[in-house]
């Protein structure tokens, strides 16, 4: 039978050409095109009213306040007042949907915030509404609440007296919604909420390191993969915040792939990222659940140093009771369990003793010092044994002599042809942003609901 001659491989070049070619392509084309006007950021929510013209006068701003923070311990509800200079490059209504996504009004599942926006030098107003309001402000309502109390006083100049009626007519439509009674800490507890930023390196960064791994393991050019991984993140970074945070992603995505390309070649390494990423998924589900929503990334970080400190603490908690059980028997564990038991009722009366029975004023060092003391004690009273440091315990050693005296009287039998299996093996082995002001956003969303005018 003829031997099947080998298939010709086709060079890689053409196809990282056009690769290439596309990449110069996004990279010129907002080059070609004009160039979109920077999006002007987004004001820190310190207030309920944020005037960055320095429209209303202070008593006018006091009320306002006042209303809002009255009106969120009632119902829960939040009302934000937002006045500005412009919203250019943006239209009214698209600058208030990125307020409200970035300040998250409301609380978190109950979506209860309306944001008033008043932009004075393109003389356009809008009210943005949150979800869980659209049934008691619909768009037709925002836009009688505009018509009606609003734009009248704007067109006259009377900017104090306009927001002023607007935002007394919107806390009486909101106190008419039926709203679950309000938390004590349903604003505090809040994370704030990934920036698109934020999402495009957590999401680039995946998709590079499986497209690094899936690059190794079955022999893509890197000419592809390399642009593959890196084109996706960067035009989305592009067109969301603009050239200046470019090299963030770009970042992200070259060590994601870079990793990705690594994993195949050692097993050390894919320890070391599994086990990094179990880290990382307990520190979001515990961030989740301390947060009671999606954590923000500072969270998953603060997280994940909490389970790198607490993991060798767990260890030192749970392995010396099992050690001891399993070296020192039954008897042995008991008596140590008592000692630890009178050594903790001897510290204890000793703390009481120091204190006068009054231990509200031993502070949190001196609480760290009782933990530290108890850790020690606990890990020391149970692994006190000398064949414990030594790493053996004499039943192990009484097992392993019988059976190296048991190897050696197999290896005289068979005429000491060659070392034990347990020895070949055991050979084979050895061979291988601005302070808290007490006033946040709670995690609310909007759909778009809302209405704006112009005067």
């Amino acid at each position: 039978m003829a031997a099947r001659a080998p298939q010709r491989r086709l060079p890689a070049w053409p196809g990282a050409a056009v690769v290439w070619l596309l990449c110069l392509c996004a990279w010129a084309l907002p080059l070609w095109a004009q160039a979109p006007a920077a999006l002007p950021p987004v004001p820190a929510l310190d207030s309920p009213v944020r005037d960055d013209t320095g429209t209303l006068d202070p008593a006018t701003r006091a009320r306002l306040e006042a209303r809002a923070r009255e009106l969120r311990a009632r119902s829960g509800a939040q009302l934000q007042v937002l006045i500005v200079a412009s919203a250019a490059p943006e239209d009214i209504a698209t600058y208030a949907q990125r307020v409200f996504d970035a300040w998250a009004l409301g609380r978190a599942g109950v979506d209860d915030g309306v944001l008033l926006v008043v932009a004075r030098d393109d003389r356009r107003a809008r009210i943005q509404v949150g979800y869980g309001l659209e049934g008691r402000i619909p768009d037709a309502a925002a836009q009688d609440v505009l018509s009606a109390y609003l734009l009248p006083h704007l067109a006259r100049g009377e900017y104090g007296a306009g927001v002023d009626a607007a935002s007394a007519a919107l806390a009486a439509l909101i106190e008419q919604e039926p709203l679950p009674a309000p938390a004590a800490d349903a604003y505090a507890a809040a994370a704030p909420a990934w920036s698109p930023l934020a999402r495009i390196c957590a999401l680039g960064g995946a998709f590079a390191l499986a497209l690094g791994w899936c690059a190794q393991r079955r022999g893509w050019p890197l000419a592809w993969a390399a642009p593959a991984a890196l084109l996706p993140p960067a035009v989305a970074a592009w067109v969301w915040s603009g050239p200046a945070w470019l090299w963030l992603p770009l970042l992200c995505g070259a060590a994601a792939g870079a990793l990705g390309l690594a994993l195949p070649r050692w097993r050390w390494l894919r320890s070391v990222a599994g086990a990094a990423a179990v880290g990382l998924a307990v520190a979001a589900l515990g961030a989740a659940l301390v947060r009671r929503g999606v954590p923000a990334p500072g969270d998953i970080g603060l997280g994940a140093v909490a389970v790198l400190f607490a993991t060798p603490l767990l260890v030192g908690l749970v392995a010396p009771p099992m050690i001891a059980w399993q070296e020192r028997g039954r008897l042995g564990f008991a008596l140590r369990v008592g000692a630890l038991a009178a050594i903790a009722w001897l510290a204890w009366r000793l703390l009481l003793r120091t204190t006068d029975g009054d231990l509200s004023g031993l502070g949190a060092g001196g609480w760290l010092g009782v933990g530290l003391f108890g850790y020690f004690a606990w890990v020391l009273v149970f692994l006190l044994s000398g064949e414990i440091w030594s790493g053996r315990s004499r039943k192990r050693d009484g097992r392993a002599g019988r059976g190296r005296g048991g190897e050696r009287e197999r290896g005289e039998r068979s005429g000491g042809a060659g070392p034990s299996r347990s020895e070949s093996n055991r050979s084979e082995a050895g061979g291988s942003d601005a302070g808290d002001t007490g006033w946040s956003g709670g995690g609310g969303r909007s759909g778009g609901g809302g209405a704006s005018g112009s005067w």
